[in-house]
């Protein structure tokens, strides 16, 4: 005679075959997704023709729960090749492994390249997931990314721009062409304060100045680290041919005229110096070179538009 299973194991069975399907699912497959918000930014936004640049990719923890892996996976370049990735934590191979990302907190990967010779544009892309495996690798935990990619633009104008990654502390200079004539009546360097920064530099044009201000010459557009504050300093050297001088405006009594977002100043005060760096900024010092051409050195805390006052 065939015997009923009684309801205590109906209920013993029911909850086996319930462990061993819960023991089936992957592990982190019903986990809610991370509220992950990403980022690009390139550094700078245009370098020179054949030159080095970056991108930096960056993933913000909008979530109230840590993110217990993340990773950079899938980084491809056309343009340009790959010469290094430096996150802010963890390691990077041909992926990178960032580690836990806590709630209110960011990782950023500086993807590093040189671009290739001709090539007008360079595009990074990228995924930020938490498996650390590529696009289509079957991964179950949480199935989710975050794909990132930025453009960085090149230019061959070596006359008035100069631009590049500034990632070597002997090499921190950057420039366009420094010999002025009445061809190229002005030239803009920028000693860059840190390395792992973008810089670029550019002069030619003009920008309008409040009316109590009498500008000339050209306008310096100087970007450092994406448009940050330093408040240590950078220097800024203009150097600018005579043909660009007003009469009356020498290297006693040229002042610059400078503006950024959020504000402008009027740099007239000559720098002092107290173990190398400036007593008080802005401040500037010019001297006369190539004859009577003006060599104007500006220490400043802020990216902006340089333009001669006088």
């Amino acid at each position: 005679m065939t015997r009923r299973p009684t309801s205590r194991g109906v209920s013993l069975v029911a909850s086996t075959a319930l462990l061993a399907l819960t023991l089936l699912v992957p592990a982190g497959a019903s986990a809610a997704i991370p509220d992950l918000i990403r980022s690009s930014a390139p550094a700078p936004a245009t370098i020179s023709a054949g030159g080095r640049g970056a991108v930096i990719f960056g993933i913000y923890n909008n979530d109230k729960s840590t993110v217990s892996q993340l990773y950079l996976v899938n980084v491809a370049i056309t343009g340009g090749s790959i010469v290094g990735l430096y996150p802010s934590q963890g390691t990077c191979a041909a992926t990178c492994s960032l580690g836990q990302l806590k709630p209110r907190k960011a990782a950023t990967v500086t993807v590093v390249f040189d671009a290739s010779a001709g090539a007008s544009s360079v595009n990074v892309t990228g995924i930020f997931n938490t498996t650390g495996l590529g696009s289509g690798g079957g991964d179950q935990s949480h199935g989710d990314d975050w794909p990132v990619a930025q453009s960085v633009a090149t230019s061959s104008d070596s006359q008035d721009f100069g631009g590049r990654f500034v990632d070597a502390a002997n090499d921190v200079v950057v420039q366009n062409l420094q010999a002025v004539g009445t061809t190229n009546p002005q030239a803009t360097k920028v000693i860059a304060p840190q390395t792992m920064v973008g810089v670029s530099v550019e002069d030619g044009g003009t920008a309008t100045c409040p009316a109590t201000i009498t500008c000339f010459g050209e306008a310096s557009v100087i970007e450092v680290a994406g448009g940050a504050t330093f408040p240590g300093g950078f220097r800024v050297v203009i150097t600018m041919d005579s043909s660009e001088l007003p009469s009356g405006v020498n290297a006693k009594n040229i002042k610059i005229y400078h503006a950024w977002d959020g504000g402008s100043e009027n740099i007239f005060l000559r720098c002092s110096f107290a173990n190398g760096l400036p007593k008080s900024m802005p401040c500037l010092n010019a001297v006369k070179v190539n004859g009577n051409d003006l060599q104007v050195t500006i220490w400043t805390t802020h990216n902006g538009i340089m333009r001669g006052n006088a």
